[in-house]
């Protein structure tokens, strides 16, 4: 499936053949952007959206069963607040994941790079941050641990989402 949406809307849209089919709509509520702000001038509208807070989706993934997305809140009390959201589409259930930029796993992983088929979210990550961060958070084998280096590539990280 192949997604479009555009910076400042919450809206996106499905690309099939020729068109832009409307799938999904996120309601941010208080943070949502204004329709009029659409017809100001770019500097007031941006002055005027900070000044009432907003939200918009910097990343958006879905397959048959999850969709996934991160979105940003701004302004707000820490720097660059963000949210991963999975959504499972046949339960209804969600997890919600709220991230600063000082979070040492989202520092390491950031937001996933592609929702597989086969429900596998796909990161790719820093070989030495991974090496740090794998006390608390994930199990690495130990000659994996010892060959990672300064000049490591990236590593794929591929994480199974089980059903909730």
């Amino acid at each position: 499936m192949i997604t479009f949406k555009e910076m400042f809307t919450h809206t996106v849209y499905q690309i099939t053949d020729d068109t832009l089919t409307e799938t999904t709509v996120i309601d941010f509520g208080k943070y949502a952007i204004p329709k009029n702000m659409y017809d100001m001038n770019q500097f007031d509208a941006i002055e005027e959206l900070n000044r009432k807070g907003w939200a918009t989706i910097d990343k958006y993934l879905e397959n048959e069963q999850f969709i996934y997305l991160m979105f940003w809140v701004w302004p707000n009390d820490e720097s660059n607040e963000n949210y991963s959201w999975l959504i499972n589409k046949n339960t209804g259930n969600s997890v919600l994941q709220r991230f600063t930029t000082d979070n040492p796993q989202y520092e390491m992983m950031q937001e996933a790079k592609m929702l597989t088929a086969d429900n596998k979210l796909v990161f790719i990550v820093d070989a030495l941050m991974f090496k740090e961060c794998t006390d608390s958070f994930f199990n690495m084998n130990d000659n994996i641990k010892n060959s990672i280096s300064e000049d490591s590539n990236p590593l794929i990280l591929r994480l199974q989402i089980n059903n909730f």
